[in-house]
């Protein structure tokens, strides 16, 4: 197995990539969640026997900071842009949460080089306003500018399950964005096999998400494992052997 990092430009960014050659004519491709990096995947890509790209999305890891804000269709125009730097035309696509939400775009293009897609607790229904998170925008920003109560703010969103605001600007507006960018209509596009797997104990994005994201493409399966959020750190056996009997049908 050769382990390598590479950097690709994709959408005038550089993007870092940790590749994983197992000599498979299958290309596993991961993308993480928001406010995370490759190396969440790396315990995965490390067991899984087959060739792997961890991706650092725009805006995190070791990949450049956004020049501006970002939409969903500018990370899937980007994802577009690295698969074709691999060169590889035998993708399966793996996203978790916000990743999930990007994988789900990616697919419903339905490109000739995607053979399979694997949601993973991923963030595909969202609310055009999330009323909490609006409230506590509009109410509580001011007050966490003064000194005293700055400090606050970063422990209030995690209380509420929250990912906290990005300092960066760019990355604060992408936020904002994504958080309303619901791709639910968008499953009945994808026509290849696709693989659910959730956190049955996932609160920030809940089980009865997976239901109806199960319920839309033709060719769906769904599973649940005895996990949270990052169901693939909870369950990393049982979770390995989901992506091994999906990888089965591309054999």
């Amino acid at each position: 197995m050769k382990k390598t990092t590479k950097t690709v430009t994709a959408e005038n960014h550089d993007v870092s990539l940790e590749i994983r050659d197992k000599d498979t004519e299958t290309v596993w491709v991961f993308l993480h969640g928001w406010g995370g990096n490759k190396s969440v995947w790396g315990q995965v890509c490390k067991q899984l026997p087959l060739t792997s790209v961890a991706v650092d999305l725009p805006g995190f890891g070791r990949s450049d900071d956004l020049s501006e804000p970002w939409s969903i269709v500018d990370y899937r125009d980007a994802v577009f842009k690295i698969v074709q730097k691999l060169q590889k035309d035998n993708i399966i696509l793996v996203g978790h949460s916000f990743g999930g939400q990007i994988a789900t775009v990616v697919a419903a293009k339905n490109p000739e080089w995607i053979s399979g897609l694997v949601l993973v607790d991923a963030a595909v229904v969202r609310s055009p306003e999330p009323k909490l998170l609006s409230w506590l925008g509009h109410w509580l920003s001011p007050l966490f500018q003064l000194p005293g109560l700055r400090r606050l703010k970063g422990p209030l969103y995690d209380c509420i399950g929250a990912d906290r605001p990005p300092e960066n600007e760019n990355l604060r507006k992408t936020m904002q964005t994504i958080l309303r960018e619901d791709q639910t209509q968008k499953l009945s596009d994808i026509s290849i096999p696709v693989h659910i797997i959730w956190g049955k104990e996932d609160t920030k994005t809940p089980p009865k998400h997976a239901e109806i994201i199960a319920n839309k493409p033709p060719k769906a399966t769904h599973t649940l494992l005895d996990g949270g959020h990052h169901v693939f750190i909870d369950c990393p056996d049982e979770f390995l052997d989901e992506l091994s009997a999906f990888n089965q049908q591309f054999v």
